[in-house]
């Protein structure tokens, strides 16, 4: 009995061990913190990847990191930051923001400041003289503050091209100036080119802005007459009064909504938004009109 316990003690003392051991190792596998590869996307205009139209927006989303908040940030060939944000994740989420508008056009809006050092530039034409060719960074770090010694999670090069257009459109003041928000009072301005050589007609539609537009979403006009056709000469920029607003009398300051410039080569009437002949001419702030729809999961507010 004695020589039986001996022996199973031993056998036991080695089993119980073995286990100590399996479950320590068990522990510690679940005790390690799991290991996330962030991955890094740019959303913009243009029709080579990695190659962005002058003019269009740069989106940023991350997935597949660490819960936490993240820098993203846009630098020149200089490293001088051209633009950041900060993107807050989830563990193993994902999320998205805008990291620079209209690549730094921002017009004549009051008090827009235009520096060009800084990358804010009056006009899409200043900005395809400074920007064509020009290859920015887009890096990613952990945290809201990172140590200058700190190297990117991700990072990702993007160049800067002419947009191809068939059609250059955008709300501007009575001067022709690029504007995205109009004072209580002002005119909306419709400045428009197209390359063609003849001149071209096309619908306009001032309506209320949406996130998403898919086929067949009605084209509410906002304005007394409803949609109008303007006449566009070939090879020269042109300028269209699109709606002079009543005053909205809706405090002081009064309160902005957000539009759509909805445009259409032809004439044809029909208010429901076609996604292949329709394009838009630009998003103006304005007194008085609708809001805009609360944004759904996953789209990037404009």
């Amino acid at each position: 009995m004695k020589r039986l316990m001996h022996t199973g003690s031993a056998d036991l003392t080695r089993w119980t061990s073995g286990v100590v051991w399996i479950a320590l190792i068990a522990t510690l596998c679940l005790a390690a913190p799991a290991v996330f590869a962030l991955d890094l996307m740019l959303i913009h205009e243009g029709e080579e990847e990695g190659k962005m139209a002058i003019g269009g927006d740069l989106d940023v989303h991350l997935s597949n990191g660490a819960s936490g908040a993240y820098t993203v940030r846009l630098v020149d060939e200089s490293n001088q930051i051209v633009a950041s944000t900060i993107i807050q994740l989830s563990q193993g989420g994902d999320a998205g923001r805008r990291l620079w508008t209209r690549t730094g056009v921002v017009g004549c809006d009051p008090g827009a400041v235009h520096d060009p050092d800084a990358y804010l530039f009056e006009s899409f034409a200043e900005a395809e003289e400074l920007l064509e060719e020009r290859t920015f960074n887009v890096e990613v770090y952990q945290g809201i503050l990172f140590p200058a010694a700190q190297s990117p999670l991700e990072e990702m090069e993007i160049s800067l091209v002419l947009p191809d257009l068939d059609v250059q459109a955008f709300p501007a003041d009575s001067s022709g100036c690029f504007r995205t928000v109009f004072l209580e009072g002002e005119d909306l301005y419709l400045s428009i080119e197209h390359y063609q050589s003849s001149p071209q007609l096309f619908r306009n539609f001032v309506v209320q802005a949406r996130y998403f537009w898919t086929a067949g979403t009605p084209l509410l006009d906002v304005r007394p007459n409803g949609s109008e056709v303007i006449t566009v000469p070939a090879g020269q920029p042109s300028l269209h009064l699109l709606w002079s607003p009543p005053p909205s009398g809706g405090g002081d300051p009064p309160p902005f909504y957000l539009f759509d410039i909805v445009l259409r080569p032809g004439v044809d009437p029909n208010p429901a938004f076609d996604p292949i002949s329709d394009f838009f001419g630009g998003r103006p702030a304005m007194p008085g009109g609708g809001t805009l729809p609360e944004c759904k999961t996953g789209c990037i507010p404009p």
